[in-house]
């Protein structure tokens, strides 16, 4: 039916549904891993849909995929009160849409590109931290980080040599420790 089942509680916030589906499903064996199964469908779905949309700019899409993993932490949280095997299928999930291509390591760039460019440098601190870590959230769903090596150092080596560019330094050395946290020197 179209307006039941995973989807449709996802797609309305129906985080309550969610958890009682969930409690109900974890106690009959096949049962839970097809609602894992949905689950990862339904993140699948909707990532490739934003993949596969060549209207979307760089910005937009990496918003939207932001978005997306937001909403599926609150319903993980919410609904499924952290259980790691929703936390498994969701992360696997994204990972199956996010390295299709290079679109997504190239919107990454862009994006922090045009922060770093001007919302950054009109907004504090922790909000420019809370934009960063959420950026490598999604980061850390890239297998080849090569890809966004090497695009992030070529946006990089221009916002430096244009001076106008790097009105927010210290993001810039944000990143650069949490890119280095995540994956070493």
């Amino acid at each position: 039916m179209e307006n039941s089942g995973l989807v449709a509680m996802i797609k309305n916030d129906r985080y309550d549904e969610i958890a009682l589906m969930h409690e109900l499903f974890a106690k009959v064996p096949n049962a839970f891993a097809m609602l894992k199964n949905q689950l990862s469908q339904f993140v699948v779905n909707e990532g490739n849909v934003l993949v596969n949309d060549d209207k979307l700019k760089s910005d937009e899409f990496v918003s939207r995929v932001i978005s997306l993993r937001d909403k599926m932490m609150i319903i993980y949280q919410r609904s499924f009160n952290r259980d790691p095997n929703i936390d498994i299928t969701i992360k696997n999930a994204f990972e199956t849409f996010v390295n299709q291509n290079d679109k997504t390591a190239m919107s990454l760039v862009y994006y922090l590109d045009e922060k770093f460019k001007k919302e950054f440098k009109e907004v504090n601190e922790s909000l420019i931290n809370e934009h960063l870590d959420k950026v490598i959230q999604v980061f850390r769903y890239l297998q080849d980080k090569d890809i966004f090596e090497g695009f992030y150092k070529t946006s990089l080596a221009k916002r430096l040599l244009d001076m106008r560019g790097t009105q927010s330094e210290e993001a810039e050395k944000m990143l650069i420790l949490k890119l280095k946290d995540e994956c070493g020197f």
